[in-house]
């Protein structure tokens, strides 16, 4: 995988790029991550090295692809990229950053909105305590718990 290619990709993202020249750099990507044999379900042996290296490029792949399908307004490509991406945040140890968030946070909006509220609260049980003091997480959280309650 070329990582000149998902620097290209964040880049457009960060610069509001029209979402349909990016689209196809996403795809390619995409592809690129299937000869990936350290990810799961295949996770063959390798080097650790390896191992974190793939992994760290499919979930920025993934979380670009979750930013980019919100961009483009497409809820249908933004579920495909989280149910590909949530096994890797799962299997990551517990490391928070602020895509992950932003991600975890849009995911929860998007559960919310669409009035998934028992798929809201199964995802709120999965985060760790930081993912739940981030900003961009708590917000819908709260946002919830407002609507629900009334405070």
């Amino acid at each position: 995988m070329d990582t000149n290619s998902l620097k290209k990709l964040q880049n457009g993202i960060a610069s509001n790029a029209a979402p349909s020249t990016l689209i196809p750099l996403l795809n390619e990507l995409k592809l690129a991550i299937i000869d990936f044999q350290t990810l799961p379900p295949c996770s063959q042996p390798a080097p650790p090295a390896q191992c974190a290296q793939q992994r760290e490029l499919a979930t920025a792949t993934l979380e670009a692809g979750v930013i980019l399908s919100v961009m483009d307004g497409d809820m249908d490509a933004f579920a495909r990229c989280m149910n590909q991406l949530r096994p890797l945040q799962i299997s990551d140890g517990g490391a928070v950053s602020e895509s992950k968030c932003r991600v975890l946070g849009l995911n929860l909006f998007s559960l919310l909105v669409a009035g998934k509220l028992s798929e809201f609260h199964s995802e709120l049980e999965l985060l760790t305590p930081a993912e739940l003091a981030s900003p961009v997480v708590a917000f819908p959280v709260t946002l919830e718990r407002w609507l629900m309650v009334g405070r």
